[in-house]
């Protein structure tokens, strides 16, 4: 049975996106409730930087057999490297604010659809990866700013047949990504957002 928490520790969750974990690292709510352990970290040239957690530590190298024993995935999605990092991570803020943030905001503002970014494309493989690698899982996922807009495409990416398995979708400071959906992928949504009673306001 998945956990619930509260809209705190929720946001704390989302939180953890910028800390810098490692493999196997516990991460628990602010008050000490464990959510699971870093199982698979992705720093991908696209610019894409997310997290997978799993309830019990199994990485991706692991045997079908123990990979199957995971019942939840919390998959983070990093959002946009602050500018005030250029002398360290200017490769990093080039992905995120010159291929991705400046194009979908452009889209976003025209209502452009299906054409996603690189960040996007590669989110939305991980977390299909994710539910591939872990088949009894269900995912819970987050995104904070770019992150939010690579979390929502990922959800909509999906195939019908695995909405199921997706348990919760938490987008913080972003904008809305719906407007630039293929049709299809709108669908996804539409479907999603009534089984949990959202509104979607484009």
């Amino acid at each position: 049975m998945s956990r619930i928490y509260t809209e705190e520790e929720q946001v704390y969750i989302a939180k953890q996106q910028y800390r810098e974990l490692t493999l196997g690292q516990e991460v628990s709510t602010i008050d000490g409730k464990l959510v699971g352990y870093v199982s698979q970290i992705n720093d991908k040239s696209t610019g894409e930087q997310s997290f997978v957690i799993t309830d019990i530590y199994v990485p991706h190298t692991a045997s079908y057999e123990e990979r199957s024993k995971v019942k939840e995935v919390t998959v983070l999605y990093r959002g946009s490297t602050s500018p005030d990092q250029f002398k360290t991570a200017s490769s990093d803020i080039y992905q995120d604010w010159g291929v991705n943030n400046a194009p979908l905001t452009a889209q976003i503002l025209s209502s452009t659809q299906g054409k996603p970014t690189p960040q996007l494309m590669s989110s939305a493989h991980t977390l299909k990866n994710v539910l591939a690698l872990y088949p009894n899982s269900q995912a819970f996922v987050y995104g904070h700013s770019l992150g939010s807009m690579t979390a929502q495409y990922s959800i909509a990416d999906l195939p019908k047949s695995s909405l199921s398995r997706i348990g919760g979708g938490f987008f913080y400071q972003g904008p809305n990504l719906y407007s630039t959906l293929t049709l299809e992928q709108q669908k996804i949504v539409d479907k999603w957002a009534k089984k949990y009673g959202i509104e979607i306001k484009v």
